[in-house]
């Protein structure tokens, strides 16, 4: 049942959002047994693609400017109360123009006062490192 949660919870927040570096919900609907969502056209591929092609060299102006555009997502999302969680450049989406947009809210969730993220979410790699 988290997987069913997981997507109920991915809709509603993504309903929620409409910046330019996040991929947006277009629409969603849904049958007997599937959920669909529909959202941008990504032409670019994601960042991992890019990162592991041979012979590519990225300057420090494009890093600079896909990291710029990336904070400007994250810091829209937590003035929405809402936290990714897995942040990794398979979730990192590149438009035709080579600008950015994060990808996969299936983790996400919404930041409740008095209430912390104590769960282990996101993509262990990608993790920071655990308190003791």
């Amino acid at each position: 049942m988290d997987a069913v949660r997981n997507i109920i919870r991915e809709r509603v927040i993504l309903e929620q959002l409409d910046h330019p570096f996040l991929c947006r919900l277009r629409f969603a609907f849904q049958d007997n047994d599937y959920m669909y969502m529909a959202t941008d056209l990504m032409l670019g591929g994601d960042l991992h693609f890019h990162l592991n092609r041979e012979s590519i060299f990225f300057s420090e102006d494009i890093i600079r400017f896909w990291f710029a555009e990336l904070a400007s997502a994250v810091k829209y999302l937590h003035l929405k109360g809402v936290v990714h969680r897995d942040i990794k450049p398979h979730n990192i989406l590149m438009d035709d123009k080579g600008h950015v947009h994060l990808a996969d809210f299936n983790i996400a969730s919404h930041l409740h006062p008095n209430r912390l993220l104590t769960s282990n979410s996101g993509t262990g790699y990608y993790m920071g490192k655990s308190n003791p």
